[in-house]
């Protein structure tokens, strides 16, 4: 398959407001100073998308070929906060007014605080919601639903012939016995007429009934080939903050001091897509009543005590499922998408400016902060799944953390009796 691929970048930054100052002096004279732009001095966001090209994609998939491609979409933005505040007055030096864009002095030089294992932790969500995904891969979801809601159709259609057909049966036996016995003539009469009985009244009947069957057959046939999708979604959630101190290289300050906050947020979903195979009207059924070898290993992992309380650290029933081949199913791809967003806040930033001048005074003003957030898209596909269990870098629930109690409460008030005994 020819694929071709390309990259557009969308890019609406622009230059925030200059960072200057406003000197007063005591005898009333004003100076202004502004000061050269900085990289880091802008706003809005850039955009670049970079994806996969498919020839005749339409065609393609309008004839019944699976095609996912990968796609990776990113956006980096920066809001500031602009800096307007005061230094003085000083009864020397006199007084100041600070404005712009401070922020784009100092924030690239905070140290980020870290989100420790964050990488590591997205992968093994990413595992965990595709090893879902095939776990919640059915071939009952249409198969079975839609055949037994046929099948009450069919029971209904049939039900007009074959009540027909009973109540002819019930006609030719009067008939034939108020006939017989009396006379040859008789005899011959009531063969005839349940000739006729056939001729007209049953073989339509079990031509219709043929009919009938061979139209559902052909339903099951054509639903066999349609293309089914399994989906599954996971989150994941780090927030990380830190105090930091500047110093150097900042108009008019000597340092500034603050907290930087990092939050990471993650949601990925996956998708199977998967076709079901042809089977017989037996298989069809006893699937449908839950008999299937494929449902095995699931099930004995069930049936193992305090197995829902393993789950709930790792994917083990899940992973099970996944893993375990389905002889009806056809798989035709997969895909893990991953939106991610990543947010660098700057807040509560004071900064500290020391006038030499007797009397030798310190001003701590409020400084404006920024945030920078990232976002990131990227589909994957065609995942393997895992060759083992996953295990599940989220926190538990509430609910979960009620059930641990509870759990743990029946322990021991289990152990207090064995304990009276």
């Amino acid at each position: 398959m020819d694929i071709y691929s390309r990259t557009r970048i969308s890019d609406t930054k622009q230059a925030t407001d200059r960072v200057g100052y406003i000197h007063t002096s005591v005898g009333g004279s004003v100076t202004s100073y502004t000061y050269g732009a900085s990289s880091a001095a802008w706003k809005g966001d850039q955009r670049t998308i970079k994806d996969n090209l498919t020839p005749n994609w339409n065609r393609r998939s309008g004839s019944g070929e699976v095609i996912v491609n990968p796609c990776q979409f990113t956006r980096i933005s920066r809001v500031p906060v602009i800096s307007h505040f005061t230094l003085g007055p000083h009864p020397v030096w006199g007084s100041e007014e600070n404005f712009g864009d401070y922020a784009a002095f100092f924030e690239l030089g905070i140290p980020l605080p870290e989100i420790a294992n964050w990488t590591n932790d997205l992968l093994s969500v990413r595992a965990i919601a595709l090893a879902k995904a095939y776990a919640r891969v059915d071939p009952n979801i249409v198969l079975g639903g839609e055949n037994l809601k046929d099948l009450d159709k069919s029971v209904g259609m049939l039900k007009r012939p074959f009540g027909s057909s009973r109540d002819l049966l019930k006609k030719m036996e009067k008939y034939r016995f108020g006939r017989l016995g009396k006379t040859a003539v008789s005899a011959a009469r009531a063969t005839a007429d349940a000739w006729l009985e056939y001729r007209y009244g049953w073989r339509p009947i079990v031509s219709d009934a043929v009919a009938l069957m061979h139209s559902a057959e052909k339903i099951q046939q054509a639903r066999t080939t349609r293309t089914l999708v399994a989906r599954s979604s996971e989150k994941l959630e780090r927030v990380a903050s830190s105090n930091f101190t500047v110093a150097g290289g900042i108009p008019r300050l000597d340092s500034v001091s603050g907290v930087i906050r990092s939050s990471r947020k993650a949601a990925v979903s996956a998708g199977v897509i998967y076709t079901v195979n042809a089977r017989s009207v037996a298989q069809t059924y006893r699937m449908v009543g839950g008999a299937r070898l494929s449902d095995l290993p699931a099930t004995v992992w069930e049936a193992v005590p305090f197995s829902f309380v393993v789950d709930w650290f790792t994917n083990v029933g899940d992973w099970l499922q996944a893993i375990t081949p389905n002889p009806f199913v056809t798989y035709k791809g997969n895909w893990v998408t991953c939106i991610e967003d990543y947010e660098q806040k700057v807040l509560d930033v004071i900064g500290s400016c020391r006038i030499a001048s007797a009397p030798v005074t310190t001003y701590t003003p409020s400084v404006g902060g920024s945030s920078r957030l990232q976002n990131y898209y990227t589909r994957y596909v065609n995942q393997s799944l895992s060759s083992t269990p996953t295990a599940k870098p989220t926190s538990l629930t509430r609910l979960q953390q009620v059930d641990a109690m509870s759990l743990s409460l029946g322990q021991i008030l289990n152990k207090l009796k064995t304990f009276r005994h």
